[in-house]
């Protein structure tokens, strides 16, 4: 009898060791999974930050304003009665980030504005006088971008009105000629900018540029322009 009870002890002991063991293995019924909200933190914390630099490129407007000064070289008919002009311009470009196609890898489309003044002196024995050029014009410059950060190389097309003002004398009459237009104008240049400081936003810029005037005055000219401008 007492061997028995014995047994039967045993075998309670061992039963509930069996159920001691399973319910440390039990999973606890308290533990949650991560909240979405955690999750998305924790994945958008794992990626790469994008460069501000590519972001500003993309959404900036990045206005340019430039000064220069040059010179108006006259040829064709304008060269035989005009000499050597000297003169100065202020222009404008910008991008525009809601026209991504005009912004690719290798370059970059900025339409702008220019405008400014050219004094010729008249080329002549028997007159005095001079001719002045203020042009207005609404151009697309075309920089390309890829060569290198701080130097870049740009093609410019446009086109606009001047109004013309020329004013002659008669040396041995006396007599005045007066002429005022507003003529159309087309523009062409071909220049390079180099940006430089700590964010590049400053530059130095020279082009040659082809001029051209026609209507009530006609005229062509080569210009020299150099100057420097700022990154607004």
């Amino acid at each position: 009898m007492f061997q028995k009870i014995k047994q039967l002890a045993l075998i309670a002991c061992m039963t509930q060791s069996i159920l001691l063991a399973q319910g440390a293995t039990k999973p606890a019924a308290n533990v949650k999974p991560p909240a979405k909200g955690d999750q998305k933190n924790s994945v958008a914390e794992s990626k790469p930050a994008e460069s501000i630099e590519a972001t500003q490129s993309t959404t900036a407007w990045n206005p340019e304003l430039g000064i220069l000064g040059g010179v108006a070289l006259p040829i064709g008919d304008a060269g035989q009665v005009l000499n050597m002009g000297f003169g100065g311009k202020i222009d404008l470009n910008t991008h525009v980030p809601v026209l991504s196609f005009l912004k690719q890898k290798s370059f970059e489309i900025r339409p702008g504005v220019f405008s400014g003044v050219a004094l010729h002196s008249v080329k002549s024995s028997s007159k005095t006088g001079n001719f002045m050029a203020i042009p207005f014009v609404v151009y697309a410059e075309i920089d390309f971008t890829s060569v290198s950060d701080s130097f870049v190389p740009y093609f410019a097309l446009g086109s606009g009105a001047t109004m013309a003002i020329a004013n002659s004398t008669t040396i041995a009459t006396s007599v005045a000629n007066n002429v005022s237009s507003i003529d159309a104008t087309l523009y062409a240049a071909l220049g390079g900018k180099v940006y430089f400081g700590a964010e590049k936003k400053f530059f130095v810029k020279a082009e040659a540029a082809f001029f051209m005037i026609f209507e009530t005055v006609s005229g062509m000219f080569v210009q020299g322009n150099m100057g420097a401008g700022v990154r607004l």
